[in-house]
């Protein structure tokens, strides 16, 4: 019986640092997919904006050309 009672609390401790251990690579896991997520939304806006200077030098441009 001691066996017994010595295998089934060391499996429940084996499997409690287990789950703890998933769950924790899953929070990291979240929490890199927010990292990415917030570097993708800041690269669009500096996408877009470096769009709106790319386009403002072109007329720029083309108003001296027509000149």
């Amino acid at each position: 019986f001691s066996s017994f009672i010595d295998v089934f609390f060391d499996n429940l401790i084996t499997d409690w640092i287990m789950q703890q251990k998933i769950v924790n690579s899953i929070n990291m896991m979240h929490s890199n997919l927010d990292k990415v997520q917030r570097i993708i939304i800041s690269l669009n806006h500096k996408t877009n904006s470096l769009d709106k200077k790319n386009a403002k030098l072109k007329s720029d441009y083309e108003l001296i050309l027509l000149r």
